[in-house]
């Protein structure tokens, strides 16, 4: 009888298997060290300040005043901010309003910016500043309530939590608003909803995602922070509205949602509880959002705690990818990253879960942006760092002094928030040395070529590598945008014919200089000025 043996082969296969796997992690770990040492190059280094031009406190106030004042006038329609698009560049009529789809999470942090704006007004003793500011806050909230009302029926804990990007009211009769309304409705009915119950004559811009809600969570978290222990008003809206998130979310284990289908809403794909997309703190700033906002109810409290100690998320902070990759790719999510952190880690007083979350920032987050003269980035750092750098302050003052007026060649001015006027970029200023080090050995060295050859190049340089700048861009060589700081300081800017046709009627609402500002105040980084 002739016996076979059945392991050989199965041996042979595992070789086979563990050898190709060794082969791929080599190939992929290759790859991953050419990514890492470009954006190194984003990272490390110096600020050169040189050309710093230093603050000028008076004018900022004045300039600050500029920008509430066009801000209200134009830029709040339905007391939601939106970009207004004049018809010619006198600037006397608005033609229409665009950036619905995005409306959510700029009216989020403009609130968040008006709740500073009152509580330095508050401290300052100037009670007809204060008043002001609080009259802003009660406008802006009122506009926050209405995108989480208008889909859900009502504010409160028994209502959902769908979030608009916009809305539209039936009384409103001003410019269209673009993306949301009956036109967008008619043509759009994927998107564009109409409001649940007494709202089921308003429309809705639908399909919310985390960059949406990241703006309302950071902005009604100021409010219960800043205003509400003065305000009745304001404490019982941002109490109900926390609620509202928080039990609406417990019910969908964190997932987002989005317009009415048959039987109930539909997801998103997205969700706040730690996932591929999400490190711990989302959750975590939901939780600390409705235990700040609700503070004689011990469920948020208890909520909250149980989250980041029992179910561990305090320990599950990094984020899911180095956020250097964000330096070269969609810069608007390391700004969600940003805001999303800020909340929590700014609003912590437990000593051990504050060392944990400014452990986070410093490592995972500052030391990736440290260099790349983000005056909210900067700003939002030393907040939750809770710390003063005389060198910081002064790189923030920089760029919102390039804010001012008849400063610049082009006679740039951005009080208000208005035109697409830019400087140009100087030619030393253009292109990176290690960008064309690995650029040469992709295009040339055959090893380089054969290894990784098209895709590795195009994932890193696109199609235009000429773009990418060595010093990042300053407040008069960005273009106008909503929020000048969500776009990336490494990339030049669209420089078309049409496109500066366009940007040259825009105004947005102001939030780049005002949220710095007031932020700068609050936190007294001025005191060595």
């Amino acid at each position: 009888m002739r016996f076979v043996r059945h392991n050989q082969f199965p041996t042979k296969i595992y070789g086979i298997i563990l050898g190709f796997i060794i082969i791929i992690s080599s190939y992929l770990a290759g790859a991953s060290y050419i990514i890492n040492d470009i954006i190194s190059e984003i990272s490390e280094g110096e600020v050169d300040d040189a050309n710093f031009i230093d603050p000028d406190l008076p004018l900022m106030q004045e300039m600050s005043d500029q920008f509430e004042y066009y801000l209200e006038r134009d830029n709040i329609p339905l007391n939601y901010t939106l970009t207004a698009i004049w018809k010619d560049t006198n600037f006397t009529e608005i033609d229409y309003y665009r950036t619905a789809g995005d409306a959510a999470i700029w009216t989020g942090m403009m609130l968040g910016s008006e709740a500073f704006h009152y509580a330095i007004a508050k401290r300052s003793g100037n009670e007809t500043a204060r008043l002001d500011a609080l009259r802003m806050v009660k406008k802006i909230l009122t506009g926050v309530k209405y995108l989480l009302a208008v889909p859900n029926g009502g504010i409160g804990p028994e209502y959902d939590a769908t979030l608009a990007r916009s809305v539209w009211s039936p009384e409103y009769s001003g410019p269209r608003i673009h993306e949301v309304g009956p036109e967008e409705a008619e043509e759009r009915p994927q998107d564009v909803f109409n409001g649940t119950g007494p709202y089921a004559n308003w429309y809705w811009k639908g399909y919310p995602s985390t960059d949406q809600n990241c703006g309302i969570i950071f902005g009604i978290t100021r409010c219960a922070m800043l205003v509400a222990p003065d305000d009745p008003w304001v404490a019982n809206l941002t109490a109900l509205m926390s609620q509202q998130y928080v039990e609406y979310y417990l019910r969908t284990n964190w997932m987002l949602t989005d317009g009415n289908i048959e039987g109930g809403r539909r997801t998103t794909g997205q969700e706040f509880k730690i996932s591929l997309e999400n490190s711990g703190y989302w959750a975590l700033s939901i939780l600390k959002m409705a235990q700040l906002a609700n503070p004689s109810n011990a469920r948020y409290n208890k909520l909250y705690y149980h989250y980041a100690y029992e179910r561990n998320y305090a320990q599950h902070l990094k984020p899911r990818v180095n956020l250097g990759i964000f330096q070269f790719y969609n810069y608007f999510t390391l700004n969600l990253q940003w805001v999303i952190m800020f909340n929590l880690a700014e609003s912590e007083t437990d000593p051990y879960l504050q060392r944990l979350y400014q452990k986070t920032v410093e490592n995972d987050f500052y030391s990736i942006t440290k260099i790349s003269r983000n005056a909210w980035f900067n700003i939002a750092y030393l907040g939750m760092m809770k710390k003063n750098d005389t060198f910081i302050a002064r790189d923030i003052g920089d760029q919102l002094m390039r804010f001012g007026i008849d400063r610049f060649p082009n006679n740039l001015t951005r009080v208000p928030d208005r035109g697409g006027a830019m400087n140009p970029y100087p030619p030393s200023q253009v292109g990176r040395e290690k960008m064309e080090y690995w650029r040469n050995y992709l295009e040339n060295n055959t090893m380089g070529k054969a290894l990784y050859g098209w895709w590795l190049l195009s994932l890193m340089f696109g199609d235009d590598a000429s773009r990418l700048l060595n010093s990042p861009k300053t407040v008069d060589q960005y273009h106008a945008e909503d929020f000048l700081f969500q776009r990336n300081p490494w990339v030049t800017s669209n420089n078309s014919t049409e496109y500066l046709e366009y940007t040259a009627k825009r105004q947005d609402s102001g939030l780049a200089f005002l949220l710095p500002y007031y932020m700068s105040l609050y936190y007294n980084i001025w005191e060595a000025f």
